[in-house]
């Protein structure tokens, strides 16, 4: 049994959870570790299966890693060091994972990259299923999305997107303004949606006339999803340097979207500057 840990916001859940059907694919058994991580921001509190019915979660024996989860010195070395523990770099592709794996350990990261879970992408998607919406305004807005270009723009600068060093000079006016750009040269008529969890500076970063701010839905807590399942009804989306609209992009089933991505996911000053694996080949980095 391989004990998948489960942490971070919905997004980086859906990561994890999506390298663990991989893992599965392989023919090992899985079970989750949820309970150890330690919540920094209200919406990493939502759990996967009170969204996704598709989603199984079997909860790991608490006791049978005692490290996982401590921070301290001693607890970060027996980790390292202990064969029964594979912890991966958080935003770093390592080909070899595969040949790491054993039955009976612990395996914790981001697996931030689609390539952990390429051939389990039928599984992915089919554990990522949203339900339908109930209310009005979210089903008339995915009508639209549906029936019209519909380009999605998302728009984070909030949390630690506003405070960490690693997120600074990132996704700027002018990553906006070429990627809308972009989509008026390849795309005919098309009709923005805007996403963003701080409303205040969507005049400051977009120049866009006609547009929809989608500004109602929850970005903590319970219905923290809905703003992620509607991008995936658009036609086309340009994301922000944000895991959440990464998501919403790749579930985006038109055959023929265009997903415009930052160039420099993290900030281009700091030593993380060229790691940009979490973008697929296949989207166009701005």
């Amino acid at each position: 049994m391989i004990t998948i840990y489960i942490g971070g916001g919905l997004a980086n859940k859906m990561f994890q959870y999506a390298f663990s059907l991989a893992i599965k694919k392989k023919g090992y058994k899985v079970c989750y570790d949820t309970k150890t991580f330690k919540t920094e921001f209200a919406h990493d509190k939502v759990t996967l299966q009170s969204i996704f019915p598709n989603v199984e979660i079997t909860e790991a024996e608490r006791n049978k890693y005692w490290a996982a989860g401590r921070n301290d010195k001693f607890s970060r070395l027996w980790k390292r060091l202990s064969t029964n523990y594979i912890m991966e770099h958080a935003y770093l592709f390592n080909d070899k994972i595969w040949k790491q794996l054993k039955n009976s350990c612990y395996v914790e990261s981001s697996w931030q990259d689609e390539r952990y879970f390429k051939d389990a992408e039928i599984d992915v998607r089919r554990a990522f299923i949203f339900p339908d919406f109930k209310d009005e305004r979210n089903k008339r807005i995915a009508k639209l999305m549906q029936e019209s270009n519909s380009v999605a723009i998302h728009i984070r600068k909030g949390d630690g997107y506003g405070t960490w060093n690693i997120f600074s000079n990132t996704c700027p006016k002018s990553y906006y303004d070429k990627a809308v750009c972009y989509i008026k040269q390849h795309v005919k008529n098309p009709n923005f949606f805007i996403f963003t969890d701080s409303p205040d500076i969507v005049k400051e970063y977009l120049n866009i006339e006609d547009y929809t701010l989608i500004n109602w839905n929850p970005t903590k807590g319970k219905g923290n999803h809905y703003d992620m399942q509607l991008m995936s009804c658009a036609k086309h989306n340009i994301i922000a340097n944000s895991t959440y609209s990464w998501w919403g992009a790749w579930l985006n089933n038109n055959i023929e979207k265009i997903v415009i991505a930052p160039k420099y996911w993290f900030n281009p000053e700091s030593h993380l500057a060229n790691i940009n694996h979490i973008i697929p080949d296949r989207w166009i980095k701005i």
